[in-house]
């Protein structure tokens, strides 16, 4: 009788609360629910948190989220293919990545589920590289039941974003992008999605944690700055919007921690201020061209902060300068600490390699640094990172595709890969039916000679194609673990 008595009077307390959260509204004139702060851009930050608060933005924006499934034609292989599991499988579930562990003796067509979000009246969609990536066919189903054939407009595998696009018979409602630097642990999110198939399902969380940087394998995912929530997401959510209690895009939910492959309370989505300056590349390139500042850094633990005299641990220190790159030609120097980036405040390592990655390849920007703890600075023009957007010639000025990406092996590159020195190039990419493919390259594989002349760095790579003829095939000396073999290649000619 006891507990009765308690729960009710709880009850009551809760519905007295309601009446005068009620009241109050009314008296400022001001509507119970949080729709009208979705009409007003000037004061939207103002608005009141309320009762009907995730109600009225499910209302205005479940049409923005849009249901997606990608069908893909795998050819037999007849080989045993083992791989190793990661993250991304929660989203997918073992029968999806069953193809890369077992022999294949027929054709098999895989079908999967994601979600994307609706980002302009142009039919413009956000999505997870790993939902669009190398598929056949994307059909997109929108609330209404309306389907679409969509087109897959780019990809960028090192943060995992996909765009695509529909050509819509009527008006699409985007939504709104907000700002995911300003969001802390506590806030109050809600994310869209299609988990297992579900259509448009609706959860509500907090964030409960920002900054999660090592979600992945680095050499997965090499750009990692994550908001963690606890709003429910399942496989099929991946792709789908995180949003703020104002209905704006904060995040594109991405990849779950749990050991069953369901949700466990723990979820990332992909910041959406990490997304914005990738969305020009995407859209007139198909991919994203990343600045390169020619260094290896780290961040600064509380030991080295008190070793180098540092007042506290913010920045990122030079561990290494690559001999022929832009912050060698600046005069910067191993254990310069970098404090500042074309006027932004570096927090650490990971968030130097994103402000620099996001800059535009021959802008120049200052650094603002410490050097034996006096302050400098230097301009500093960016250079293209390579592996990004490389585009190979012969001397006749064909364009030759490999359908590989080749990248220098950096010193942290070679002790990971237990290497005796930095000399060739590092297959960092691998395109699906390209070449390299078809000639068994991998990713992962060390190229050490081409035709028989050795490589040291991308430099000579670059130096030994344009020596090709357009039609000539090309033998490589590879390294692949502790073994190495020859490897002919016949590139195709654009």
């Amino acid at each position: 009788m006891d507990t009765i008595a308690s729960y009710k009077g709880v009850v009551m307390k809760y519905q007295i609360f309601s009446i005068i959260v009620a009241i109050i509204m009314g008296l400022s004139g001001m509507p119970v629910g949080a729709q009208s702060s979705m009409n007003g851009a000037n004061d939207i930050d103002n608005q009141p948190f309320t009762f009907t608060t995730f109600r009225d933005i499910a209302k205005q924006y479940s049409d923005s989220v849009v249901n997606i499934s990608t069908t893909t034609v795998v050819k037999p292989s007849g080989m045993l293919q083992p791989r190793n599991r990661t993250p991304f499988d929660e989203f997918f579930g073992d029968d999806f990545f069953r193809y890369f562990s077992e022999p294949q003796t027929r054709p098999r067509t895989l079908q999967s589920l994601g979600s994307g979000v609706i980002i302009d009246t142009d039919g413009y969609i956000l999505t997870n590289n790993h939902v669009v990536k190398d598929v056949d066919e994307v059909t997109v189903t929108l609330l209404n039941g309306d389907t679409y054939q969509a087109t897959v407009i780019g990809t960028d595998s090192e943060t995992d974003i996909g765009l695509i696009k529909i050509d819509p018979k009527s008006a699409v409602n985007p939504i709104p992008m907000g700002d995911s630097d300003i969001i802390i642990a506590g806030d109050w999110v809600m994310a869209i999605g299609n988990p297992f198939g579900f259509g448009h399902t609706v959860t509500v969380g907090v964030v409960s944690a920002t900054r999660r940087s090592t979600v992945m394998p680095r050499d997965e995912l090499p750009y990692q700055d994550f908001i963690q929530t606890d709003a429910s997401i399942n496989p099929g959510n991946s792709g789908g919007p995180l949003l703020d209690i104002h209905g704006r895009l904060i995040g594109i939910n991405t990849v779950i921690a749990s050991r069953t492959g369901q949700s466990a309370g723990i979820g990332f989505a992909i910041p959406i201020n990490m997304v914005k300056p990738l969305l020009k590349d995407l859209k007139e390139k198909g991919s994203v061209t990343r600045g390169w500042l020619g260094v290896t850094i780290q961040s600064i633990t509380p030991d080295l902060a008190e070793g180098l005299n540092l007042s506290s641990t913010e920045g990122a220190i030079i561990a290494e300068v690559v001999g022929d790159g832009p912050a060698a030609e600046a005069g910067i120097e191993a254990g310069d600490v970098i404090l500042e980036f074309d006027g932004m405040k570096i927090r650490d390592s990971g968030h130097l390699s994103q402000v620099v990655a996001s800059t535009p390849v021959d802008k120049k920007v200052k650094l603002e640094f410490l050097r034996n703890g006096k302050k400098k600075s230097a301009d500093i023009k960016i250079g293209l990172r390579p592996g990004s957007d490389l585009q190979l010639h012969n001397t006749s000025g064909v364009s030759l595709d490999f359908g590989m990406t080749v990248q220098n092996i950096s010193p942290e590159i070679a002790r990971q890969l237990r290497l005796d020195s930095t000399a060739g190039v590092l297959i960092s990419d691998v395109e699906a039916g390209g070449a390299a493919e078809k000639a068994g390259l991998t990713r992962g594989d060390i190229i050490l000679e081409l035709n028989r002349k050795p490589l040291k760095n991308v430099e000579d790579y670059k130096d030994a194609v344009s020596d090709l003829k357009s039609d000539e095939g090309v033998v490589l000396y590879v390294q692949r673990g502790k073994s190495r073999i020859f490897i002919g290649l016949r590139p195709a000619s654009k």
